[in-house]
């Protein structure tokens, strides 16, 4: 199973932890398929988060097969995916469940 979680609410780190935000608190493992531009990250705070999220689903749907294929490799393994923000809310990875909820993973958003 597939869990996304920030950071900072270990309790919900489940399996293999790994980053998906360019920066991260401290040393993990990148999932670098499920991270935004460097362009859009540091653009975020300048359009709406409607048009965020349109890009940033944009560029999932471009990495798709990577993504699929990367994670073909740990189909018997439970990952977290972890980035900054403490709520799921208006963060990247409420896209990024979405995107792998919708491609058929199973998913639990934190």
């Amino acid at each position: 199973m597939i869990f996304f979680a920030s950071y900072f609410n270990k309790k919900h780190h489940i399996g293999h932890i790994m980053a998906i935000s360019i920066m991260q608190p401290g040393i993990y493992d990148e999932f670098d398929l499920l991270f935004p531009t460097v362009d859009l990250f540091y653009n975020k705070n300048n359009i709406s988060w409607e048009e965020f999220k349109k890009q940033y689903r944009e560029i999932l749907e471009n990495r798709r097969e990577d993504i699929i294929d990367r994670l073909s490799n740990r189909d018997e393994e439970d990952i977290t995916f972890c980035c900054w923000e403490r709520t799921p809310y208006n963060c990247h990875r409420i896209v990024a469940f979405e995107f792998l909820k919708e491609i058929g993973y199973k998913v639990e958003l934190h």
